[in-house]
């Protein structure tokens, strides 16, 4: 019976041993289970994270590309007034040339970058030259090309000045 009661004894032992190692195994278990739930909670976080900074990407490209057509826009614009600026010089110092090829002095009058009429004769070569380099050494008004706030009796060498307004655009010169 003795040996009866050890045999119970140690059993009931290794009983409590494994059920000790059960609960431990049981809790390290768990201890993986919340390890694996905050982990998958992280990766959620993250994924939405993810999917906010994806949004954001998008928006800002698509700003970027707004704002890329907007420059081409005003690439385009700026061509198109380069060209019309071109134009007109080519009219101005072509008439001003023929003025000069014929004998008739004259003067040139425009309106510089800070909107300040600017008035030069050209009667010979060195004036014309000079006309061309102060035309051409300064920006362009912003503002369109009227004079209309300009005197409209200029005074020439002989009397009062014929006044021709020189457009970019073709037959669009006015005469005063």
């Amino acid at each position: 019976m003795q040996e009866n009661d050890t045999d119970q004894e140690r059993t009931r032992q290794e009983a409590d041993a494994l059920a000790s190692q059960a609960r431990d195994k049981e809790a390290e278990a768990e201890l993986l289970r919340t390890n694996i739930r905050h982990r998958q909670n992280s990766i959620a976080e993250l994924q939405e994270e993810l999917e906010r900074q994806d949004s954001r990407s998008q928006d800002a490209q698509a700003e970027i590309d707004t704002q890329k057509r907007r420059l081409e826009e005003l690439d385009a614009q700026t061509a198109g007034l380069e060209s019309e600026l071109d134009a007109l010089l080519d009219r101005a110092a072509g008439m001003s040339r023929a003025l000069l090829d014929a004998q008739q002095p004259h003067a040139l009058l425009w309106l510089d970058g800070a909107g300040e009429p600017q008035l030069h004769p050209v009667a010979d070569e060195g004036e014309f030259h000079r006309m061309l380099t102060a035309l051409l050494s300064g920006p362009a008004g912003e503002r369109g090309p009227a004079l209309d706030g300009c005197p409209a009796g200029l005074q020439g060498l002989d009397g009062p000045a014929f006044r021709i307004h020189i457009n970019a655009g073709e037959g669009g010169d006015s005469h005063a």
